[in-house]
């Protein structure tokens, strides 16, 4: 392979027990709740299977973010801060790899196990199209925003490793990032929209002639690399969840936020959003590698 880095890392995590075990229990844990979730609503009529059913689709999405947003930072939080803590990062520092080389290896290294947990939920997921509540393509673009979800925790992870020393810190940092940036990203919606944006939603007129495009001017840049946005754009557009919380009338801005979010069209805002997660999860890892690029900058001084 082109990369030393995630060819050796790959190899050492697949030959552990721990990766097996960690999709084992996943699997199990998906195939578990699908199964007591679908299995209640076998005897009901046939339409009310199909809400049910939908309705444990929409649950099996937001229990695979949660799970996915916990493990991937702990998988990768010790990529660099691990090789401190061994003692052999300046043994790659000295080879002819490269800083991002080495935190791509690491961070790819870790992808190709979180798409395996990943691929692990997939059959839990696909048991609703026996009930007709959700397409093959719907699937697809869930499975996409999963992966991207996990590719820009674990950068996250990654970049948190290369600031820190040890891995217990590096994971907490991680997690605290998260928490900042799923917090961030929020804001736009919680402190209002401006006049300019408020006066086109709320003039039944202006908003019927508004496109896709113009609304997308007014949609705040910082919702496209906020995964809250992404998975509530899911469950709009497959499931029958949050409804009544984007519609509840006394909340005006979350209900102009799902006004944006429906003239741009809830797949779209999907896409849009895994583009913007994979911008995010590149972004923190160059930040990474130049860390660690001035990590080998000190060491190079120090030898001269």
């Amino acid at each position: 392979m082109l990369n030393p880095i995630l060819t050796s890392s790959a190899v050492r995590r697949m030959r552990s027990i721990r990766l097996p075990l960690v999709l084992l229990g996943y699997a199990i844990m998906m195939t578990a709740i699908a199964y007591v979730g679908y299995a209640q609503y076998m005897d009901h009529v046939f339409v009310t299977m199909l809400g049910q059913g939908n309705r444990m689709h929409g649950i099996l999405i937001m229990l695979q973010c949660v799970l996915l947003v916990l493990i991937s930072p702990a998988m990768t939080s010790g990529a660099i801060a691990g090789e401190r803590e061994r003692q052999t990062l300046e043994m790659l520092l000295v080879t002819r790899t490269g800083a991002y080389r080495i935190v791509m290896g690491k961070l790819l290294e870790s992808m190709m196990s979180l798409v395996l947990v990943v691929l692990c939920g997939l059959p839990a997921m696909c048991l609703n199209l026996l009930l007709g509540g959700v397409t093959v393509s719907q699937i697809l673009l869930t499975e996409c925003y999963l992966i991207a979800l996990a590719f820009a925790a674990g950068a996250i992870g990654v970049f948190a490793s290369s600031l820190c020393r040890t891995t217990m810190v590096s994971t907490i940092v991680s997690y605290i990032l998260i928490l900042l940036i799923g917090f961030l990203g929020t804001l736009p919606a919680f402190l209002g929209y401006t006049q300019r944006v408020t006066d086109v939603l709320y003039d039944q007129q202006q908003y019927d002639a508004l496109t896709a495009a113009g609304c997308m001017r007014l949609f705040s840049p910082v919702f496209y690399f906020e995964p809250g946005i992404g998975a509530a754009s899911l469950l709009l557009d497959q499931t029958n969840l949050l409804y009544d919380m984007f519609l509840y009338r006394s909340w005006g801005r979350i209900l102009a936020t799902y006004m944006m979010m429906q003239k741009i069209g809830f797949p779209l805002l999907v896409l849009l959003n895994i583009g913007g997660m994979t911008l995010m999860g590149l972004f923190f890892s160059l930040i990474a590698a130049l860390r660690v690029r001035r990590v080998e900058g000190r060491r190079r001084g120090k030898r001269r």
